[in-house]
């Protein structure tokens, strides 16, 4: 062998019938024939690009033809593989429903859903990202605290409206912007400027135009006609944040509920209850329409901080000073709860608690701005010739958690407005339950007495989006069923009337026996002593006994 005689040969079975790396054949041919001959098949590097991508990169460097030719093998390539694909689905993946069902007495019934049109025609709506951060400051993927945002974005709002004013812009309050009209950039900064309790402040909100930017409208109405076999959540999702737009600058706002206080009602203990509604935007069979519910839940009641420690610790009274196990837990019931300072005029800066100071107001010092060493009694007397009260007391400790700022809690007031963030009690469960119960009818008053209240008739917002909504619930029929017979001991067989039914004097048909027992109890010791769950249980037993389950042993 010349050279380098045949390279090592080829690199065997390329793609359709490649040569390979054998010991006489060169590269040899790669895809369709691949590379071609590769190091070999004649002297020198011959060949050149003549031989191209069907016939190798030229002769190669030494043995010749001959030499080379002599153990060649052509194996013929095996047929394209056709692909075969399954016919496209243009119906549901689920089977069709056979029938319907015709047991019980047919009626009509409200529902709590109201109907929801889109304007014929309605074009489609644009949607960007909004981050901001600290005048100066770059933004980060973290979300800022949800009151910032919301504020944040409900100033932007009003900035874009003045630079667009024949654009209607809405947020989610946290991160998405949606507007009936593209915007005339793809990403800008924005200077936004508010007064917070008397302080200025200023962000750099950046706007950016999201991937993707279009969210086609029409798109619903191709579900509904059938034209469309998925649901398009990014068209619903933006005009469900159209929808609540208004409701969110309006009223007080926990998840998907907004809540008033109008007619709020005392819980005890720091609380009280808001009234409310749910709203959500859902994709029917054959329509869009706007789900909604009453809903109540626990604030903080608005009070004298002195108050809520009393009503939330259940002190007797004011206490002059604190032992280490009351100062524990009035630290835990003011922690997290916001507080307005009310000695400072019309300057009510609010605060966030972190608890309360380690020592009392008489014993806890600072340095004041002339570097004099004085207690917190001493300042409030100095600074704004205020006596405190109750000097024993600790302090609140607000803001940042590593600072020093510290408020008398008799200069304190609750704010109102902030969700009751602990777990009700029993007595504040009990209230809301009594005043939640409502009878049907007054239920579905008071739902569409809430719709009117959202005021989605004259809702700009709602119309630059092609939306309306109906004012009056929904009907839909129903099929009321045959109220099933309750079996009881000895073979008792009782029809239930209007969906009640009498156990009294009846025993159950199958009951089980309960074998042993344990009771723990976990009420407050203050509230439950031993002897009443002695009565409890002693209850339980001789019910347990009438119904046939017999005595546990």
């Amino acid at each position: 062998m010349s050279a380098r005689g045949g390279g090592r040969g080829a690199r065997g079975g390329g793609r359709d019938g490649g040569g390979g790396r054998g010991r006489d054949g060169g590269r040899g041919g790669g895809r369709d024939g691949g590379r071609g001959g590769g190091r070999g098949f004649s002297s020198g590097r011959g060949g050149g690009r003549d031989g191209g991508r069907d016939g190798g990169r030229g002769g190669g460097r030494g043995g010749g033809l001959s030499e080379s030719m002599s153990n060649l093998s052509l194996v013929a390539p095996p047929p394209p593989v056709k692909s075969t694909l399954l016919p496209r689905q243009t119906n549901s993946l689920y089977p069709s429903r056979p029938s319907f069902g015709t047991l019980g007495k047919k009626t009509v019934i409200w529902a709590n859903h109201f109907q929801v049109s889109i304007k014929q025609n309605q074009g489609d709506v644009y949607h960007y990202d909004v981050m901001f951060a600290p005048e100066g400051k770059k933004p980060s993927q973290d979300l800022p605290a949800k009151d910032l945002c919301a504020t944040v974005l409900r100033y932007l709002v009003v900035q874009l409206k003045q630079h667009y004013p024949n654009i209607a812009c809405v947020t989610d309050a946290r991160r998405n912007m949606y507007t009936n009209t593209a915007l005339d950039f793809e990403e800008k900064m924005f200077k936004v400027t508010f007064d917070d309790d008397g302080r200025s402040r200023v962000f750099d909100v950046y706007v950016k135009i999201a991937d993707p930017a279009q969210v086609r409208l029409n798109q619903i109405d191709q579900l509904f006609t059938g034209r469309l076999n998925y649901t398009p959540y990014d068209a619903i999702q933006a005009l469900d944040i159209a929808m609540r737009y208004s409701a969110s600058l309006r009223f007080t706002s926990v998840g998907r509920n907004f809540f008033t206080n109008n007619n709020a009602q005392s819980l005890g203990e720091g609380a009280e209850m808001w009234y409310g509604y749910h709203q959500s935007l859902r994709p029917t069979q054959s329509q869009l329409t706007l789900n909604v519910d009453m809903s109540a839940t626990a604030f903080v009641e608005k009070m004298a901080a002195l108050e809520f420690m009393v009503q939330t610790c259940n002190f007797n009274s004011t206490p002059q000073y604190l032992s280490k196990q009351q100062h524990s837990l009035a630290s835990k019931m003011f922690r997290g709860v916001k507080i307005r300072v009310t000695h400072r005029g019309t300057q009510k800066r609010q605060s966030r608690v972190n608890g309360l100071s380690p020592k009392s107001a008489r014993d806890t010092f600072f340095e004041d701005e002339n570097g004099k060493k004085m207690s917190v009694v001493q300042y409030f007397k100095s600074q704004y010739g205020i006596t405190l009260q109750y000097p024993d007391l600790p302090c609140l400790h607000v803001g940042n958690p590593q600072g020093k700022i510290y408020y008398p809690i008799e200069v304190c007031a609750t704010m109102e407005g902030q969700r009751f963030m602990r777990k009700v009690n029993e007595n504040q469960v009990a209230n809301m339950i009594r005043f939640t119960c409502t009878p049907p009818e007054e239920r579905r008053r008071r739902i569409e007495a809430q719709v009117q209240s959202a005021h989605f008739e004259t809702d700009n917002s709602l119309e630059a989006f092609g939306l309306s909504v109906s004012p009056t619930m929904m009907s839909v029929e129903a099929r009321q069923l045959p109220e099933p017979d309750m079996l009881y001991a000895k073979n008792q067989i009782e029809r239930p009337n209007g969906g009640q039914w009498n156990m009294r004097n009846k025993g159950f048909a199958a009951p089980s026996v309960m074998k042993s027992f344990a009771i723990i109890s976990l009420c407050d010791p203050r509230r439950v002593v031993e002897r009443d769950i002695q009565e409890f249980f002693e209850a339980l037993v001789k019910q347990m006994g009438d119904l046939g389950m017999g005595k546990p042993s």
